[in-house]
């Protein structure tokens, strides 16, 4: 995590593409995942940044280590 503006710390984001690649997806699946209706309730969303996802990389790492069944307890 870098420190920002006036010392607060941010976190860079990921797009989409770069979800899918960390996850081993395709776009068209994490877009999927998304979907209201149909898709994965615990999937990470995404911070809108205009027409773009931005997702929090923490919260997509999170995701994937609870679906390998690797997070501590």
């Amino acid at each position: 995590m870098s420190t920002g503006y006036a010392g607060t710390s941010f976190e860079p984001t990921w797009t989409t593409k770069q979800v899918a690649e960390f996850l081993g997806l395709k776009v068209q699946t994490v877009y999927n995942r998304l979907d209201h209706k149909r898709g994965e309730p615990e999937f990470p969303r995404p911070k809108k940044q205009g027409r773009l996802n931005a997702f929090i990389p923490s919260e997509v790492a999170a995701y994937r280590a609870k679906r390998l069944g690797l997070e501590e307890s």
